[in-house]
């Protein structure tokens, strides 16, 4: 009678094993898949995205949703180039206030090649007068400046306000007051109006201000 009882015993407990390995196994198998089920490259794009929002956050000052929302519209892997970009502003006096509206205004600034994009910008505002702070000043209420042409935006826009303030030094008064959201031709267009109804010059240059 023991000895039935024993082996019936020793049988449940294997059934027992063989149950849980079973169990286990099929478990082990479901995990496996749910891992692999996720493509490689969504982690990569992760680790990437995590990256720039990082480096977003920690060298320029953005916030956390500034960055998250910034890194998806620039892509960089290495900060050889932004870190560039920060260092070339930071030599020429933009502050650590500056620089985030910079990069939040125009986030492809941090891919540019200072010594041949921006340096030649800054050159061409000393030329008609404007200060080291100026410039700061200036970039950082428009950064539009700095990924557009000299030559088919920012000397045409210096002509249109000389026509029209005369000298250079109500000029950078004006520039530096200027928005962002400011738009060549809409000023162009509206002096060409003016004048067209018969305003006079004196008239049109009365006022150094300029905001749009």
């Amino acid at each position: 009678m023991f000895g039935v009882i024993s082996s019936r015993f020793a049988l449940n407990k294997r059934l027992s094993l063989l149950l849980s390995n079973a169990q286990l196994g099929v478990l082990l198998f479901h995990s496996s898949f749910v891992i692999r089920s996720f493509p490689s490259s969504t982690s990569s794009n992760l680790n990437e995205h995590s990256f720039a929002v990082s480096y977003l956050i920690n060298s320029c000052g953005l916030t956390l949703k500034s960055a998250q929302s910034i890194s998806k519209r620039i892509c960089f892997e290495t900060t050889e180039r932004p870190d560039s970009v920060l260092r070339f502003l930071r030599e020429h006096g933009f502050t650590n206030s500056q620089i985030p509206k910079i990069v939040e205004g125009r986030p492809q600034v941090l891919l540019a090649q200072p010594e041949k994009t921006l340096l030649p910008k800054f050159e061409f505002l000393r030329s008609i007068g404007v200060s080291r702070l100026g410039i700061s000043i200036i970039v950082s209420r428009n950064p539009d400046l700095l990924t557009r042409s000299i030559q088919r935006h920012m000397i045409p826009l210096y002509e249109v306000l000389k026509s029209v303030l005369v000298s250079d030094k109500k000029v950078v008064t004006a520039l530096k007051r200027m928005r962002r959201s400011f738009r060549l031709y809409s000023l162009s267009n509206n002096l060409s109006l003016l004048r067209g109804l018969g305003v006079s010059q004196s008239s049109i240059s009365c006022s150094p201000n300029v905001r749009h």
